[in-house]
């Protein structure tokens, strides 16, 4: 018969206060001294909050990988976030939008967008962009992940079906997307083995279509609650965050939707309707801005859980 030790590798604790409200004590029993109460943890319900406003209004933005400090890009603009405070950086050396963007604020990637569909990707090394080596197709609205030396972009417009993946100095093409579609989105913190690829438009409709990339091809697994394309995504192929994007009439949306590894569940909603913005983090803290509308707003997600009573202990 399996036990507690069996499963968690310990005995159940006898601990004066309740254990840290973290993703790392998810599922974990204890028995509180203090209060003479048995616990448990589990993990709860996740909320957006208003974040600081960028400088200066922006919409098709794209972000690095981790919402403490990222990288928003909009036109040719550069805006840095180190987790307190905004700061404008170099421009783009080929000002666009609609690209993809990977990596870290001293580390990143640029590449794709408009106008008109192109192939120009710019690496950056903390403080100015250098081109180099192009994508094989032009395309913007494309879901894309990954860091400067591996990166990956997926669907888009008007390549709506092609993969390529960015090896550190080139890039090759890849195994097509079961369902091509344009303005798709993906897990920011995904990468060339691993990618989850979700919503999108493909004529005539916005679709709810969820595709997991292994670094050799694409698998159909469970469609968004809620079809829309433009969706901020956030996380990994086990746990990821989408918000938002445009479910054609009526438009804008504020769902949000939590990826377990198999399926989709609604989630708490967006203060504030909008699509096609930039999103960086996971599904217990994250960052969205830049989206339609060219305004400075800018909305956190944070991941909240706490013990609660399992058992009341009686002597």
């Amino acid at each position: 018969m399996a036990t507690y030790k069996g499963i968690q590798g310990q005995t159940v604790q006898s601990l004066a206060s309740d254990l840290t409200a973290s993703s790392d004590n998810v599922g974990q029993l204890w028995y509180n001294s203090g209060s003479n109460v048995w616990k448990l943890s589990s993990e709860g319900a996740g909320a957006w909050a208003s974040g600081t406003a960028t400088p200066t209004p922006s919409e098709y933005g794209k972000c690095t990988r981790s919402p403490s400090s990222l990288l928003l890009l909009v036109d040719q603009d550069t805006q840095e976030w180190n987790g307190s405070a905004w700061s404008e950086k170099a421009n783009l050396t080929n000002p666009r939008n609609r690209g993809g963007c990977a990596g870290t604020t001293t580390a990143a990637l640029y590449f794709g967008g408009s106008p008109p569909s192109n192939k120009y990707t710019e690496s950056w090394d903390g403080s100015t962009w250098t081109t180099v080596n192009e994508l094989n197709s032009g395309k913007n609205y494309f879901a894309q992940t990954g860091t400067q030396t591996a990166a990956i972009s997926a669907g888009g417009e008007p390549q709506a079906g092609i993969t390529e993946i960015w090896n550190g100095t080139g890039w090759s093409e890849e195994a097509d997307l079961n369902n091509p579609r344009s303005t798709i989105s993906g897990c920011k913190n995904g990468s060339t083995t691993a990618f989850l690829a979700f919503g999108g438009y493909s004529a005539p409709s916005v679709r709810g279509y969820t595709e997991e990339w292994n670094g050799v091809g694409w698998t159909t697994v469970n469609e968004l609650t809620t079809p829309r394309d433009g969706v901020a995504g956030a996380g990994t192929t086990s746990a990821a965050l989408c918000g938002g994007g445009s479910a054609g009439p009526p438009g804008a949306q504020i769902i949000t939707e939590q990826w377990n590894g198999t399926g989709w569940t609604e989630v708490a909603d967006m203060a504030t309707a909008g699509y096609l913005g930039g999103c960086a983090g996971s599904t217990t803290s994250a960052l969205v801005g830049g989206r339609v509308g060219a305004t400075t707003t800018m909305e956190e997600w944070a991941w909240k859980n706490g013990p609660i009573q399992f058992i009341q202990f009686k002597r």
